[in-house]
């Protein structure tokens, strides 16, 4: 029987000041169970173990996946916007009358 991994509720993976490193394997980006405390100031902030450590700067990181899910989908807006009139440029060029010297 395969048993569900679970982390810790408050962990460092899911703490605001935590920053993942990622690695490429397979022609896929991964996440490493290894990334770095942005709020520890001192050289040791490299966190080994980040589902199951944590700290007494731990805070919640809801307010940071809301932000960057909100930043995604304006990015997504904002490329809709550019493809539609990169899209009217070249219906425009298409129709246009080519000078031939």
């Amino acid at each position: 029987m395969i048993k569900e991994f679970k982390p810790l509720e408050n962990n460092c993976s899911n703490c605001k000041f935590y920053k993942a490193y990622y690695y490429k394997y397979k022609g896929r980006v991964r996440r490493s169970l290894i990334g770095r405390c942005t709020k520890k100031r001192n050289k040791l902030n490299l966190v080994e173990n980040s589902w199951s450590s944590t700290c007494n700067h731990w805070e919640s990181n809801e307010e940071v996946l809301k932000e960057n899910s909100e930043s995604i989908k304006t990015t997504i807006r904002n490329m809709r916007d550019s493809l539609l009139l990169i899209e009217s440029f070249l219906a425009t060029e298409n129709e246009s009358p080519k000078n031939s010297n």
